[in-house]
């Protein structure tokens, strides 16, 4: 079970709009319908992270539809314990079997489909207003400076994509 979202705080220390879900255009509809332009529509986008500590999962929805990105939403989720101890213990010993490795990948999709549901039900959201996730995973092991270079990300977008109904990237 993921933990409860934590409330998310820009580093200027702003906290973040909710998403009136109503709202289907531009951050300038007002404008805009006084100009008598036909505004744009949102084109949101689901961003999910987690970071080495593995402290948790951020999940951010943003609006591309205008020049600049629009923040929508965003949340910290807690990792189950035994899944980020799990994976913890995989990054520092460098090798485990392949079951183990599957396994992990599986539950971490799990867990980033989640917090992608839950930051969307946060804000009422549904996902087909979504056009896609992007997930990069969570690395647990880098090595670029090998004679065949590579980085291993777990959290499978599979089963992001399945969970959610969104196309995961």
């Amino acid at each position: 079970r993921l933990g409860r979202p934590v409330q998310y705080t820009s580093s200027a220390g702003s906290k973040a709009r909710a998403f009136d879900p109503r709202t289907i255009f531009s951050h300038n509809a007002k404008a805009d319908a006084q100009e008598g332009k036909v505004p744009a529509a949102k084109r949101l986008f689901i961003g999910l992270m987690s970071g080495t500590s593995l402290d948790g999962i951020d999940c951010a929805i943003v609006d591309l539809s205008c020049d600049s990105p629009a923040l929508v939403a965003a949340d910290c989720f807690a990792l189950p314990d035994d899944l980020r101890r799990d994976i913890l213990t995989l990054c520092a010993n460098k090798q485990a079997p392949l079951a183990e490795v599957g396994r992990l990948d599986i539950e971490l999709g799990r867990c980033f489909a989640k917090a992608a549901s839950n930051t969307l039900a946060s804000v009422g959201i549904t996902a087909d207003k979504i056009e896609a996730i992007g997930s990069h995973g969570q690395t647990v092991f880098h090595q670029p400076d090998s004679a065949a270079p590579f980085s291993l990300q777990l959290g499978d977008p599979n089963t992001i994509a399945e969970r959610t109904g969104i196309t995961t990237i």
